[in-house]
């Protein structure tokens, strides 16, 4: 297996992902599959993987909840992997955290992160590039937040952590747009 991912065009993208190592990301790469136009935007990579929320409407109702219809290997895949980054990315760890404090479980939380993921990594599929974290700009706009909360703490400034704003769960929310911007992954030109 190790040979064959080496092999590939697009092993550079999934190996580079923090914590997929090789079983990972030849699971990953399996799954996904190497045909750019059957997935043309990341919507489409996080509704076949089963992890962008359904919505069901009828009359006046409407009601948001877990697509069941999904390729599940696909889905464990993104899960297994998506659930383990948060231990190796402070950007995966904070949306993980926000979600547990709006009391979802650890299932419902790595779901929750799973499409900030694909987002991530459809876009440095379609790009055929490794995964950068300098290049993510919500990481690196988490990091310099906790840099300036941590000098105005030293400093005296603060005299403990400020609550986050995103923390709050509006009922009915749509996710997609809150995602574009939580992501703030950057193409290159």
């Amino acid at each position: 297996m190790s040979e064959q991912l080496a092999a590939h065009p697009d092993q550079q993208t999934f190996t580079s992902l923090p914590r997929a190592g090789s079983v990972r990301a030849a699971r990953l790469l399996a799954e996904i599959g190497d045909s750019r136009a059957r997935l043309p935007t990341p919507e489409s990579l996080a509704c076949l993987a089963g992890v962008a929320p359904s919505t069901r409407a009828s009359g006046k109702g409407r009601q948001v909840g877990s697509r069941w219809a999904c390729n599940q290997q696909l889905r464990d895949a993104v899960c297994d992997f998506t659930g383990d980054s948060r231990r190796a990315n402070p950007w995966a760890e904070d949306i993980y955290q926000q979600a547990c404090n709006r009391g979802h479980d650890h299932a419902h939380s790595v779901r929750i992160l799973a499409p900030a993921w694909l987002y991530v990594i459809w876009h440095c599929w379609q790009d055929k590039t490794a995964y950068e974290p300098a290049r993510h700009h919500a990481l690196q706009r988490l990091l310099a937040d906790r840099n300036v909360i941590n000098k105005q703490l030293d400093t005296g400034l603060l005299t403990r952590w400020p609550l986050n704003v995103r923390d709050r769960h509006e009922p009915g929310h749509d996710r997609w747009p809150e995602l574009h911007h939580l992501m703030g992954f950057a193409r290159r030109a």
